[in-house]
């Protein structure tokens, strides 16, 4: 089956997915998250605010604030397919953009630099068993990585069956150091050639 062909299909089980059924696997990820060395050492931490089917990010945002981290959001310029990064300091600080996600407004100057980032939270489409990240198809992601520091943590969030055995990345796709789904925690350090610090 052709890669595209998956990520419509795997994005059409997520949208088919009842609100407890999400409620119940971003609940799981979050525990998980929680319990990772690299979330608990972090300072500065990039999250996505989660859209539609995405594994929620509201509770891991939250915990984030409470344990005094730093947390910062993308923004999207579709214009150049770029993201830049906002300090997050409240829900108050988020507006719906004309996709209906939630965004740091422009009215507001919280630019906050890439390099500063130590974990970095990354969605997804479709994910492999080697590392290896489908997004939505714009490279939004795959282009702020290059930006961040080497060292920075990579952790994407997905359902179980988002996962598959093997994808066809192409040369500039990304990969991730680590995955969370509702019943596993995969770790590709040394599986994709990146390494922890």
């Amino acid at each position: 089956m052709e890669d595209n062909e998956t990520r419509s299909q795997i994005l059409s089980l997520r949208d088919r997915l009842s609100p407890e059924e999400r409620t119940t696997a971003s609940t799981a990820v979050t525990q998980c998250l929680a319990a990772l060395p690299a979330w608990n050492q972090a300072r500065t931490i990039m999250a996505f605010l989660s859209f539609r089917s995405e594994i929620d990010t509201r509770a891991m945002i939250e915990m984030a604030w409470s344990a005094g981290k730093k947390v910062v959001g993308p923004r999207c310029h579709r214009k150049d397919r770029r993201l830049e990064v906002h300090q997050i300091k409240a829900w108050t600080d988020l507006q719906s953009s004309n996709y209906g996600i939630l965004e740091p407004p422009d009215s507001i100057d919280t630019q906050v630099d890439p390099q500063e980032i130590d974990l970095i939270l990354i969605p997804g489409s479709v994910f492999d068993q080697a590392g290896n990240r489908m997004g939505y198809g714009a490279g939004y992601y795959d282009r702020f990585l290059l930006r961040c520091r080497v060292n920075a943590v990579r952790v994407a969030l997905a359902y179980d069956f988002q996962v598959v055995e093997k994808l066809q990345p192409k040369p500039h796709d990304q990969t991730v150091d680590y995955l969370l789904t509702d019943s596993n925690l995969y770790c590709f350090f040394g599986v994709n050639g990146r390494k922890p610090v």
